[in-house]
């Protein structure tokens, strides 16, 4: 959004800037068509200038009476291509981000992800996450066995101490 908002302001000011060197070449003669009568022609002359379509046409034919006219139309194209390629390139660097977010994941939620030392932030808290999750899994499975240990010893304290009570009434002398 920050990139699109930076494109229409760079529009804009250059958009401005022709529409006062440049509004009257059309009544002049000078152009074949309206480009920077007003704002709103001069805005979509940029945005078609932007893109690349038929620029050094409408800089040739304003050269012809403005002799500078090249040097706005360069510096235009280039501060335009700049911002226009940084976003491309940021639109390309997010793609690779996720892409590798999504490898990272399937990987992860597999089990078969071994090289730690490479993992992204998503990733790593994605792969501490599952960990998490499967030691807390372990973690109340070894409960209930404690718990289950617990009562057999609970169960089998009971059964030797009524043996060892038995064995002790077995072994007192019967009183007449």
């Amino acid at each position: 959004f920050s990139i699109l908002v930076l494109i229409v302001i760079l529009i804009y000011i250059f958009a401005v800037m022709v529409t006062t060197l440049y509004r009257d070449a059309f009544d002049e003669g000078i152009t074949s068509d309206d480009y920077f009568g007003q704002l709103d022609f001069a805005f979509f002359t940029l945005f078609q200038i932007l893109s690349l379509d038929n620029w050094v046409d409408i800089t040739r034919e304003l050269m012809t009476e403005y002799k500078s006219a090249w040097l706005v139309m360069v510096a235009y194209v280039v501060f335009g291509g700049v911002v226009l390629f940084n976003v491309f390139v940021a639109i390309f660097q997010d793609s690779l981000v996720e892409l590798k977010k999504m490898k990272d994941s399937v990987q992860i939620s597999r089990g078969s992800f071994r090289d730690l030392d490479h993992l992204s932030t998503y990733s790593t808290n994605l792969y501490v996450s599952k960990s998490i999750t499967v030691l807390e899994k372990q973690v109340g499975d070894l409960l209930e066995l404690h718990q289950k240990t617990q009562e057999a010893l609970d169960a089998l304290d009971k059964h030797l101490t009524h043996l060892n009570n038995v064995r002790v009434a077995n072994e007192l002398p019967s009183r007449p």
